[in-house]
This record gives structure tokens, sequence and C-alpha cells, in this order.
């Protein structure tokens, strides 16, 4: 082969690395963020904490249905420990919860990481995208949202819906710590129909209200305690940003 065909042959080898340097990188933190998942659950943090969160909003509900308050008497106190389970939610994020008394423990995961991929997939984000959301999985604080079953998976999905069809992020809201994701749709009229019917539910809850106030007060949690579960919230964001489906995606 002569020299003008091997320097001819460069442009297009250079392009192939260009495209499967994303996909191997990707690969890459995919494959160390399912080793470290795998890690979390086979851990002493797995095994105390598995499902620790849904157990805990569970108790809650349940707390909720027999003495009229999620709350426990000690989170009243102007300052509280904060306990494993400890309930932070509003009253509004009991609508999301009750169902799960009575359903399958697995849709707690499945319903909202399956909407995700959904979106992830109907999307069809770019290469260069892969690596980023490869890390929004390795971030270490998302194996832990998986492990515990964090109301996080159920923000990140509601982000993507909303990123697709506007109004699904308005209930975003009831995790008042990440609400900014809830302007997403905004400028959609069944956004603002959304609000309203969200805001008619919370106004249910009446003096429960108060109750969640007098609890965020004497809080050893900051509001900003969500801010470093944000890789894996902004994961449908990134897919958003790398869209093939731009122009579906923006009327939807």
């Amino acid at each position: 082969m002569s020299q003008h065909q091997v320097l001819a042959q460069v442009p297009g080898r250079l392009d192939a690395y260009r495209r499967a340097l994303p996909v191997a990188l990707a690969a890459v933190l995919l494959a160390l963020a399912t080793m470290q998942l795998a890690s979390y659950l086979t851990s002493e943090f797995g095994r105390n904490f598995g499902g620790g969160d849904l157990n805990g909003y569970l108790a809650g509900t349940r707390r909720w249905l027999e003495t009229g308050s999620p709350y426990e008497a000690y989170q009243l106190e102007p300052r509280w420990t904060l306990q494993p389970f400890s309930f932070l939610h509003p009253p509004l994020a009991l609508v999301l919860f009750a169902p799960f008394l009575v359903l399958p423990a697995p849709l707690w995961w499945a319903l909202p990481i399956g909407a995700t991929a959904a979106v992830v997939a109907y999307l069809r984000p770019a290469r260069w995208t892969w690596p980023i959301m490869a890390f929004c999985l390795l971030w270490p604080r998302s194996a832990g949202v998986l492990v515990t079953g964090n109301t996080d998976l159920w923000v990140t999905a509601f982000v993507g819906l909303g990123l697709l069809a506007r109004w699904p992020s308005a209930f975003v809201l009831f995790k008042p710590s990440l609400f900014p994701l809830a302007l997403i749709g905004v400028r959609d009229r069944r956004w603002w129909l959304a609000v309203a019917i969200v805001a008619g539910v919370a106004l249910l809850f009446g003096s429960l209200w108060l109750q969640y106030l007098a609890v965020l007060r004497g809080s050893p949690v900051e509001l900003t305690y969500s801010l470093l579960n944000l890789p894996l919230v902004g994961l449908p964001i990134v897919a958003w940003l790398g869209r093939s489906r731009k122009r579906e995606a923006s009327e939807a």
C-alpha cells in the first residue's frame, strides 16, 4: 500500500476512533457503576439500609392512617435528632407513598427506573452523552439512592417525563428540596393545570402542613441535602441535551 493510500485512510480511522471512544468510556464507567452497586448491596450498608428509605416512607404512611400524622412526636420538638427513618417529606408525598402499602415493593424501583430508561431510549441521545450518563450512575450517591429506594428515583422519572410532556415535572413538587426542577414545564398550559391539581390535593392535608413546618424548623437536615443527588436526577437532562429526537421532544 502506497503512502498516499495510507494517508487517505487516516481521516476514516480517526473518525472511527472518535466514534468508538465515548462508547468504550461509557462501557467502562457503567461496569464500574455496576460493581459499585453490587458492593453496596452486599456491604453492611446494604444489609442495614437496603430498602430502608421505602420502609421509612411506608411506616410514616401507616402512622398517618393510624394517628392522622406521619410525623413522630419527637420531630415536633424545637430541636430534634435525626433518626434512621425519620419522615422528612411534606404531607403531599403521602399520595405517592400510600399506593405502595398494597402494591408489590419491587414496583417502587421498577416504575421510575423503567420510565427514566424509556425516556432516555426515546430521546436517542448522542454518543457524547453516554459517558456522562454513565458517570451519573457511577456517582457514589446514586448507588445509595438505588439501594435504599430514595424518592429521588421518582424525581428523576418526573424530570425525564417533564422534558418530554412538560406537565409531569409538576410532580417534583412533592420533594421541596428539588422544587426548581418542577419548573421544567412552566411554559406549558398543561403544567399549570397539573400544578393546580397538585395544589388542590395539598390543601386536603390541612393542618398537617403546620406540623411539616414545625418539623422543618427543628430539623437537623438542610433543605439542600438532596443537591448531592443531582447527578442521578440530572441524567435525563443530559439525554435531553444530546437528544436526536429534537423536534418530537420540543413539540411534546
